[in-house]
């Protein structure tokens, strides 16, 4: 991009004193978008004059062919993403609906073992377990959406930025320099790694499988995105403690045993369930 367009973009979308980050628009043909968008701080000497657009910086991130923005509202993102699975990387031919199949599965699947567990036993229709099963559902659904940005495989531009990301702005420098010397080097074979993380999370606390192991390894992740973003301008780092801190309530109070897979395995004294996931 020239510095004239660029800075026609910085006059249209800019403030003073803000970054800046809104999508243009471009298209892929896998289907997912690679959104340009320009990010710059320039703070203006005065009132009125030019912008500086020598630190102006542009990446690529993933959205649908239909996007125009980043965030409507809630409800319009919720169909757009739910949409949009037929658009993800590999959802193709006969795999379509390969992803649609996989997240409705897995939502009809946690409605059959709540429905088990609620007939069974009277316990589980207190408000605390239906309140625990909804949240730890909502999250699960989020993981799910999460694992979807790290596609294609092995390592997606997403992925690879945010990397680059923890590279610059990581909060000691030991991770910077992990960062820098093994992640990034071997991001093809880390990317597949993270995306199945991110998928197992999904599964464990959609279903309330296994919550207090997989959501042992939830909470170290989120720490890492914490610690690894904590210096990048753009990123809120509560919102990754607040991640944490879901996950480690999950931990505590064994939410899968609040109207999930857990709760019946316990029930129904599957052999070493109980010693293995707690």
């Amino acid at each position: 991009m020239g510095a004239e367009a660029a800075r026609t973009l910085w006059q249209r979308y800019g403030t003073r004193h803000e970054i800046v980050s809104r999508p243009l628009c471009a298209t892929r043909k896998a289907g997912i978008v690679q959104m340009l968008t320009v990010v710059a701080a320039f703070p203006l000497r005065h009132h009125g004059t030019e912008c500086d657009l020598t630190n102006c910086r542009i990446y690529q991130i993933h959205g649908s062919p239909e996007t125009e923005a980043m965030r409507s509202n809630p409800f319009l993102d919720l169909w757009q993403f739910l949409t949009e699975l037929t658009h993800a990387p590999y959802a193709e031919g006969v795999f379509a609906y390969g992803f649609v199949v996989l997240f409705f599965g897995l939502l009809a699947a946690a409605a059959v073992i709540a429905r088990a567990n609620w007939r069974e036993d009277p316990s589980q229709r207190a408000s605390v377990h239906l309140v625990t099963c909804v949240v730890r559902v909502l999250i699960g659904c989020m993981w799910f959406q999460a694992c979807l940005s790290k596609l294609p495989l092995p390592a997606s531009e997403g992925l690879r930025y945010w990397t680059e990301q923890m590279a610059q702005y990581a909060a000691f420098g030991l991770h910077r320099e992990l960062v820098t010397s093994v992640y990034l080097p071997y991001l093809n074979i880390i990317g597949p790694i993270v995306f199945l993380a991110e998928l197992s999370f999904a599964v464990s606390l959609i279903l309330g499988f296994g919550v207090p192991f997989f959501g042992l390894l939830a909470t170290l992740f989120s720490v890492h995105l914490w610690l690894g973003l904590y210096l990048q301008p753009g990123e809120w780092p509560w919102a990754y403690i607040s991640l944490a801190v879901v996950h480690l309530q999950f931990i505590v109070s064994s939410a899968g045993r609040s109207l999930g897979l857990d709760a019946l395995f316990h029930r129904h004294d599957v052999t070493g369930f109980a010693r293995a996931f707690g």
